[in-house]
């Protein structure tokens, strides 16, 4: 058993932010694009230390902010979030299971828009908060779920460690 050092997966979280703000519009699907930054999130909060995957999800929140016109700070308040949950009930889960991962994901997804759409409210100052877009959300959750056990197996082989050992 042994822990993950967290530079190297904040570089792999930096290189995600690159991709996914420069060459993903080009695998979008149905209007849909997967989150990267969000599963970068989640295999950092599920591997690293407590203040290491805050640190690193609150960069790919901060690369995220400057890719998105949403309210500045959204991204980086809903990672943390992320962050600090999944890494307070890291040990409940198999990390090194792709049902696990998925599932992971499509909460985190639903949970990240769910948070910038109350934010996005708040700071508009807009009454309609019913207009919840679900169907374009539920959209991306789902091809986010289908991409994050890649992603999760891709940066596991390129940080050559094993899920099933790290505690």
């Amino acid at each position: 058993m042994y822990r993950v050092d967290y530079k190297p997966v904040l570089f792999i979280i930096l290189l995600a932010g690159l991709a996914q703000a420069s060459s993903f519009d080009y695998i979008v699907v149905s209007g849909a694009k997967p989150d990267i930054l969000l599963i970068m999130v989640i295999f950092a909060s599920l591997l690293l230390r407590g203040r290491d995957a805050v640190k690193c999800a609150l960069v790919a929140g901060m690369l995220k902010d400057m890719a998105s016109s949403s309210i500045a700070g959204g991204y980086m308040l809903s990672f943390a979030l992320i962050a600090v949950i999944l890494n307070t009930h890291m040990n409940k889960f198999y990390k090194e299971r792709p049902l696990v991962q998925i599932c992971l994901s499509f909460i985190s997804y639903v949970f990240m828009d769910a948070c910038i759409v109350v934010l996005n409210t708040i700071a508009y100052r807009q009454a309609d908060i019913l207009c919840f877009p679900v169907i374009p959300i539920l959209k991306a959750a789902a091809y986010t779920c289908i991409v994050s056990p890649m992603v999760f197996i891709i940066v596991s082989r390129a940080l050559r460690i094993n899920l099933s050992q790290v505690y």
